[in-house]
């Protein structure tokens, strides 16, 4: 998810929140509040699906996935979470 701000209220450009299709995106929850931040002047977009390539997070997923972690190896949930944050972030 991605949010590009130049704006808030009466600004001369949109704020854009720019989502994937990952289930929590498109969930009922999410779209109870559409309104109300089109109220607001946000402006909600959807990568079309199937397009990681669109996505710059991916590229961290993968890189996190495929490159940092695959030889370390983790005594407890929380030594992973924190070595997957300390990577991502």
């Amino acid at each position: 998810m991605w949010i590009f701000w130049p704006s808030g209220p009466g600004a001369a450009y949109p704020t854009v929140l720019l989502m994937d299709q990952a289930s929590i995106h498109t969930s009922a929850e999410v779209g109870q509040h559409r309104q109300r931040w089109k109220e607001q002047g946000l402006v909600v977009a959807y990568l079309p699906p199937y397009s990681p390539e669109l996505n710059p997070m991916e590229r961290q997923w993968r890189k996190l996935k495929y490159h940092d972690l695959p030889h370390r190896h983790h005594t407890s949930k929380a030594n992973l979470r924190g070595a997957a944050w300390g990577v991502a972030i």
